[in-house]
């Protein structure tokens, strides 16, 4: 689902997984919503460097470029956007998810998470996901007291809690799951103090698993990861990941990376605008309040969901969205749509 087709110009129109050759038997889409993304218990900050200057807060524009319908009234914590459908992890609270919808041939129905919902004590950081048979996945963790519990569903007429697709990482000892999963090469699923399953088209490999929960993307075939003053990327034949910088001007968990391609990654700490290129990174006010999650088509079309709104990135400037309106926890798409995803339901732009 991640990584799509290059719009240069126009936003106007708006299986089952191969058998691995390496690693488990079997093995599995942010992105935890929200609050997914807190650094491990036992995690500390690095230090950075001093950020770049932030630049001046972007223009307002009056009239979006795309129209917008209200799909779905129903608050919203996640959202992914398949080849053919689109679903959403439904919650008022981030952390208490409450059900799932999808949106399959233009009409939504309930898929109930039953007894797999939290109970009293526990907090779920999850993320829906489609996997690459376009059937969605929740991957994530579930906290109760100080300790984390790997989380990985698959709907298949039902959700299945273990369905067997991320091999020993469903076993215990129990801790947290993080990664990414879709239609694109890789998906990512890491499980902390284990493994990271890299699993490409070619094969499954296992490679060792970063010191805490990092954010995970994917851009031309290589996977991107940022945490607390980390930033990593695992490419192709890559036994183990990689600093992606030096150092980052980050210190607090992000909640929300994208990777243009491996010249142009874009990161919000929840509060400014991290960008790196080939300069360097840079520093720069969030055209939004409280900004959380970032998704886009190419370097040109990039979109950042918060409480503020929508902003929307033209590959010079950064514009706030006067409509649609809401506090938004999450923006995904396609070739042909945006989707935006919040307190107030869940909004498609063409």
């Amino acid at each position: 689902m991640r990584r799509l087709a290059f719009l240069a110009l126009s936003l106007a129109a708006c299986g089952s997984p191969p058998q691995p050759t390496t690693g488990p038997e079997t093995a599995p889409s942010p992105r935890p919503v929200d609050t997914a993304a807190a650094p491990h218990p036992t995690s500390t900050a690095r230090p950075s460097p001093n950020p770049a200057p932030a630049r001046p807060a972007p223009e307002v524009r009056t009239k979006s470029h795309l129209d917008w319908e209200l799909s779905l009234e129903k608050p919203t914590l996640s959202i992914a956007v398949g080849k053919r459908r689109v679903a959403v992890l439904t919650g008022t609270t981030p952390g208490r998810p409450t059900s799932t919808y999808m949106r399959d041939a233009q009409v939504w129905r309930e898929l109930p998470l039953g007894s797999l919902a939290p109970g009293d004590g526990e907090t779920d950081h999850l993320r829906i996901y489609f996997g690459r048979d376009d059937r969605p996945r929740v991957m994530g963790y579930r906290q109760k007291g100080v300790v984390q519990s790997q989380r990985y569903y698959r709907w298949k007429g039902n959700w299945r809690g273990k369905p067997g697709e991320i091999g020993r990482l469903d076993a215990d000892p129990s801790a947290a799951l993080f990664g990414i999963l879709g239609h694109d090469d890789p998906e990512v699923v890491c499980k902390l103090d284990d493994i990271c399953i890299i699993k490409r088209l070619t094969g499954w490999s296992m490679v060792p698993v970063p010191d805490r929960i990092h954010e995970v993307e994917i851009a031309n075939k290589s996977a991107f990861a940022v945490a607390d003053g980390s930033a990593l990327r695992i490419d192709d034949g890559d036994q183990a990941w990689k600093k992606l910088s030096p150092e980052v001007p980050w210190t607090s968990a992000p909640t929300a990376l994208w990777p243009v391609d491996e010249g142009s990654v874009w990161v919000t700490d929840g509060n400014e605008l991290f960008h790196l290129d080939d300069e360097g990174w840079h520093t720069s006010a969030s055209p939004i309040e409280r900004p959380r999650k970032l998704w886009g088509r190419a370097a040109d079309d990039v979109w950042l969901a918060g409480k503020g709104g929508l902003a929307h990135f033209d590959g010079r400037f950064w514009s706030r969205l006067e409509s649609p309106k809401g506090d938004f926890r999450d923006v995904n798409g396609n070739e042909n749509d945006v989707w935006v995803a919040g307190r107030n339901g869940v909004w498609r732009g063409r």
